[in-house]
């Protein structure tokens, strides 16, 4: 029990953390609609120039009052890189998730793409589109895992080989932690679910929407990857495999030529 307790404040103090991270990264545009950018420059140099000022009184007065104006001003600073200094982890491992993703999902779409410049008028439908894409995105999440985790980690701004600042964090392992092909499958599954729920509830709440139109792809697409990921399940356990058997093959074929030679000679 208290294992599963330990798991859930751990789990609890990620989604925390998550959810600061993205909004901070996301704080211009939360901001945007009521703080105009003109006024929003004029606020933060106004800040920065108080911020000099404080300083420059306290370094030459040395007044008590004046240092203690001074520590109040600096704290958002302060406050803003600890802060920084916690949520680099966890943003990177953020956009690493978005690559992850974006690559998986952008693979099914070119396919797709290019799949109705070759049908010319017979189009797919918009339900096989999304069937293809969702289907095909999860199929190669699992299946080329270290592949995506490999080229995400190349092209990751966290830079693992050259960045020297970045590397006490040791994004590479932690990436590589979250990225593992178990946890793809439990977030396969999990989205899966929540679209499923989404769908339902969408029918019967309202009896339409886009997730009633498109549920049956979706629903399809889920009962495709349960086949498949349990195909993948069995063929691990295996003890058939292509390559053995190939050799058998290449093994008896040789072992014939081999016979008749022995025959002619």
């Amino acid at each position: 029990m208290n294992n599963y307790i330990k798991e859930i404040k751990a789990f609890i103090i990620i989604t925390v953390f998550f959810l600061l991270t993205l909004l901070i990264l996301f704080l211009p545009q939360i901001v945007s609609p009521f703080i105009s950018l003109k006024i929003f420059l004029i606020s933060f140099f106004s800040y920065i120039l108080l911020i000099i000022l404080s300083y420059q009184l306290a370094k030459i007065t040395k007044n008590n009052i004046i240092l203690k104006i001074n520590k109040i001003l600096f704290f958002p600073i302060y406050f803003f890189f600890t802060f920084f200094t916690f949520v680099i982890p966890i943003g990177m491992m953020i956009i690493h998730i978005f690559l992850y993703f974006g690559t998986s999902f952008l693979i099914p779409t070119i396919i797709v793409l290019v799949a109705n410049l070759f049908l010319d008028n017979n189009t797919l439908t918009q339900e096989t589109s999304i069937y293809l894409r969702i289907t095909l995105s999860a199929f190669i999440m699992v299946i080329f895992n270290y592949q995506i985790r490999n080229f995400v980690h190349t092209i990751s701004p966290a830079r693992f080989k050259t960045s020297k600042k970045l590397k006490p964090y040791k994004l590479d392992k932690m990436s590589e932690y979250l990225l593992s092909e178990d946890n793809i499958r439990f977030i396969v599954y999990s989205v899966y679910v929540i679209f499923l729920i989404l769908i339902n509830l969408t029918y019967f709440q309202i009896g339409t929407g886009f997730f009633q139109e498109h549920g049956k792809a979706i629903l399809q697409s889920f009962v495709t990857f349960i086949a498949f990921d349990r195909a993948i399940n069995i063929l691990k356990n295996l003890k058939f495999k292509p390559s053995d058997f190939l050799k058998m093959i290449i093994k008896s074929i040789r072992n014939k030529i081999e016979d008749l030679e022995n025959k002619n000679s």
